[in-house]
């Protein structure tokens, strides 16, 4: 039996945690590649504005017929990391 976790989470945060999160935020950038791995769980970025919501998908899978902009593999991984931090604290060490 597979183990359960959260996947989603929602809370205020200090300018001290922001700042800590924003050079991972600052780093993610839009690539055009046409690799494809197969080994990773597939990621995509959700950029939610006022008036828009925009759906990035994960480079590492680039040979993916899609028409979402891609974002580099390892800086959405970093991102995503420091935002786990954020919402659901430092995971434990095994």
């Amino acid at each position: 039996m597979g183990s359960l976790c959260k996947d989603s989470a929602s809370r205020q945060i200090t300018q001290a945690e922001l700042d800590a999160v924003v050079p991972a935020l600052a780093a993610l950038h839009v690539v055009e590649l046409d690799g494809c791995g197969a080994d990773k769980s597939e990621v995509t970025l959700t950029v939610r504005t006022a008036s828009k919501t925009i759906e990035y998908r994960d480079a590492f899978y680039a040979c993916r017929m899609d028409s979402r902009a891609m974002v580099e593999s390892d800086t959405l991984d970093l991102a995503r990391a420091a935002l786990d931090v954020l919402a659901f604290g430092p995971r434990p060490t095994i």
